[in-house]
Formats: structure tokens, C-alpha cells, sequence
């Protein structure tokens, strides 16, 4: 409420912009390249299933840009969330021979990856706004592809440094 005059003019009211929904990125990388980088379908949850047809996808991108790899081994860091421990999950590894590297669940230590892809990408987004759902993924696809071997093998070796320092604290958090 305002003390106003009668003849005073109404206040102005503004509407908030609506920007485009949420929309879940998933990166799949390893040292020279992004392997797979998909959205998920808005209003979609990802559940064993989901993830399961990622796993194809990539299977198939690998086939595709580093068909070596497949016979090399492939290494999958995984958390404990539910679609990555389900045994429908596990069943789909077993099958394509794949190895997972668990971290401690609710470890902050552990997530070195995230932070190194999404970090950046937030930044580069901060401050846009975004009329449609796919002009941002068109943005966040041409960010990614647009990141040097460099980036992503650092990604990568921050990983492997990461994961030693938590073996070598024997499950302390550490800075």
C-alpha cells in the first residue's frame, strides 16, 4: 500500500519475461572429444530405461568417431543415483563390457567432471535469455563443439587427480 494522491498515476506493474523451460544436458566425453551430447525430452525423467538408450546411443557414437575404443575398454563414472545403480542398468553394462567408476554417494570430492563441463558452460550462458527451447540447445551444442582437445583432456586428468586424492583420504572430505 502507497499514500498517493487521487490524481496521482497508477504504479506500473511489469511482467516477468518467461524464458524457455529447463532443459537437462547430458555430455558424454572423453580425452580428445564430446562422444555424445543429447537433451532429454522436456517433461521427461530419466529412468533406467532412459539411461539404458543413452548407453546405445553412445555405444553407437563410439562405433562411429573411436571405434578402437570399444575393444580398449570403456570407463563410465557413475554416482549412485538410482537409474545408475538399477540392475537393468548393470545388465546393459555387463552386456557391453563396460567398467563403472563408483564415488562415495553425496561426495562433493567426486564430481570433478561437472564441474569442469558445466562451470564454463554456465558462464558462457550467464546473462542470455533464451525464446525457445532449441535455440538454446543449438547455443549449448555450438559451445561444447566449439571447446579445444585441451579442454577436455584436462577434464579428463582432473578426474583421474581427483580420484586419488579421495583414495589417499580414505573417504575425509578435503578442500
Amino acid at each position: 500500500m502507497q499514500w498517493k494522491h487521487a490524481s496521482s498515476p497508477p504504479p506500473k506493474k511489469f511482467r516477468a519475461v518467461k524464458s524457455a523451460h529447463k532443459v537437462l544436458l547430458t555430455v558424454f566425453f572423453e580425452v580428445q572429444d564430446p562422444l555424445l551430447v543429447e537433451f532429454l525430452e522436456h517433461r521427461k525423467s530419466i529412468y533406467s530405461d532412459v539411461y539404458c538408450e543413452a548407453f546405445r546411443r553412445l555405444r553407437s557414437s563410439i562405433k562411429n568417431k573411436r571405434p578402437g575404443l570399444l575393444t580398449e575398454g570403456v570407463v563410465l563414472l557413475h554416482n549412485s543415483a538410482r537409474p545408475h545403480v538399477s540392475r537393468v542398468t548393470q545388465m546393459e553394462l555387463d552386456k557391453f563390457k563396460w567398467e563403472t567408476l563408483d564415488h562415495p554417494p553425496y561426495s562433493p570430492d567426486m564430481s570433478p567432471c561437472d564441474s569442469h563441463v558445466f562451470g564454463p558452460q554456465k558462464k558462457h550462458l550467464k546473462g542470455k535469455r533464451f525464446n525457445s527451447g532449441d535455440v538454446l540447445k543449438d547455443t549449448v551444442k555450438h559451445w561444447v563443439s566449439s571447446q579445444p582437445q585441451e579442454f577436455w583432456e584436462q577434464g579428463i586428468l582432473r578426474l583421474v587427480h581427483q580420484w586419488d586424492r579421495c583414495a589417499q583420504a580414505y573417504g575425509i572430505y578435503f578442500e
